[in-house]
């Protein structure tokens, strides 16, 4: 899930280049969701995840370029406005439930970044202190915190980006020494390739990692003029998923050699703690890497509740246009106008609704309460949901049924209108694999690591005092 996401719905002055658009679809991959990738792989063996990981990016890239062709062809940049181009009902049912999935996908986001937050932060605690331990509170503060942030204006969130690319760069560079320093220590035990349920896990996380395709068409509108063609775009979206491709199996790779089938959903969890028995050279730099980590998802947090507040920020606007030109909205204004009220105005103060009277008094009323309720739903929602894996595997299976299969698929059909059919075949291929592995993440949710650690690996690894070697 993307942290550039809130961003690329800001208007930018002179249009994104193609190098802008790519940074973006590489900011796609670099939110919590990597943090799981090395826990997913250890239940689906090495070359078995990595060929899972590139079919993944391959079929989301297919859907992506779909939407944009579609939105180029008819000039709608938003998903939920080309999907109400579809005909008759097919669109409005389409567009609401496209809205919907938005506003659950990212209120998810919002959850994870609240269990990221209390993990990271309680080992830092002092560990004979029962309040100051207890994860609910640092759930509490991170709200707190994150609640303010939300009313800023966006041009002071900018350096996020750029935050969340050094922190994932120095977060894959505390791994690899840590690695290193396992290694040296004792024998890490892997499986290079294995068939059990953890493979639709990894594809849920996968899923859940690279799905932007509610992004794309915002951030293709804001391209130059010059260069915004599908072939641009497209070009863009090869180099981004390749380096993600790269980026990906070498953290996942990593992770899992580190730790192999003991590495935790959220691999921080692993990492040494500050209160560790037996301290390293690496605990400093470990500990960075945490604390690193939670002020990126502070920082990014307003950016995940823009799209959700932004429905609730176009009624206000929409309802201070309408005061505007109608400025007297009681009996007065009945009264100035022979009893014909402009459009807009009420009839009485007694017409209006309890929301168009507090907006009438305070024009950021409701975008504000509405920032307030979701921040501490979906904080209240880490109270129970305290597994980021499991988390992060749901939100990606319920993801893929609908917006890399179900949506495209209808867009491809009905908007785009090739009519071979093989085109055909292949719609209905999408369509059948994404509705039937969206299920199957809803039923294996775990990694199932002991699978492979029992008779599910064709080919056993490891790597460390012995070195790495083939057993069958």
């Amino acid at each position: 899930m993307s942290s550039f996401s809130g961003q690329i719905n800001a208007p930018i002055e002179d249009g994104a280049t193609v190098t802008s658009v790519t940074l973006n679809l590489i900011g796609g991959g670099l939110g919590t969701g990597i943090l799981s990738m090395p826990w997913g792989m250890a239940g689906g063996s090495v070359f078995v995840s990595l060929a899972v990981l590139a079919v993944v990016l391959a079929v989301n890239a297919f859907t992506i370029m779909i939407l944009i062709h579609a939105g180029d062809k008819y000039k709608q940049f938003e998903l939920g406005c080309l999907l109400g181009m579809l005909p008759g009902k097919l669109g409005e049912y389409s567009q609401l439930i496209s809205n919907f999935l938005v506003w659950a996908t990212l209120w998810g986001v919002l959850i994870g970044y609240y269990i990221v937050i209390q993990q990271q932060l309680v080992p830092f605690m002092p560990e004979d202190n029962a309040t100051l331990g207890d994860k609910k509170i640092w759930a509490a503060v991170a709200a707190c915190v994150a609640i303010p942030l939300c009313f800023l204006n966006t041009k002071y969130l900018s350096f996020t980006s750029t935050l969340s690319v050094v922190v994932n760069v120095y977060l894959f560079g505390v791994l690899i020494a840590l690695l290193s320093d396992g290694v040296s220590k004792e024998e890490h035990k892997f499986c290079w390739v294995g068939f059990g349920p953890g493979i639709v896990t990894f594809s849920s996380l996968m899923q859940y990692g690279v799905i932007i395709q509610f992004c794309v068409l915002p951030m293709y509108k804001e391209m130059e003029i010059k260069n915004r063609t599908p072939a641009a775009f497209g070009k863009a979206l090869g180099i981004a998923f390749s380096f993600l491709f790269v980026l990906f199996s070498a953290f996942a790779v990593v992770g899992y050699m580190t730790y192999g089938s003991n590495v935790e959903s959220d691999i921080l969890d692993n990492f040494p703690t500050i209160h560790a028995k037996h301290k390293t050279s690496l605990n400093i730099p470990s500990n960075i890497a945490k604390i690193g980590m939670v002020l990126v998802v502070l920082g990014v947090y307003p950016l995940m509740m823009l799209p959700m507040i932004s429905p609730v920020r176009e009624y206000e606007k929409r309802k201070r246009a309408e005061a505007a030109l109608s400025p007297k909205s009681t009996d007065q204004a009945a009264a100035a106008t022979d009893g014909e009220l402009a459009p807009g105005a009420y009839k009485s103060a007694a017409d209006a609704t309890f929301f168009e009277r507090q907006v009438a008094k305070s024009p950021r009323f409701l975008s504000s309460v509405s920032i307030i309720l979701i921040s501490v739903t979906s904080c209240a929602a880490s109270f129970v949901v305290d597994d980021l894996g499991e988390l992060n595997a749901i939100s990606g299976a319920a993801q893929a049924s609908f917006f890399v299969g179900i949506f495209p698929t209808l867009i491809a059909y009905h908007l785009l209108l090739k009519q071979s059919q093989r085109w055909k075949v292949g719609l209905c291929f999408l369509l059948v694999a994404c509705c039937a592995l969206s299920l199957m993440g809803f039923v294996f949710k775990d990694n199932y690591h002991a699978k492979l650690d029992g008779d599910s690996c064709m080919w056993r690894g490891s790597i460390g005092s012995n070195s790495t070697r083939r057993e069958l």
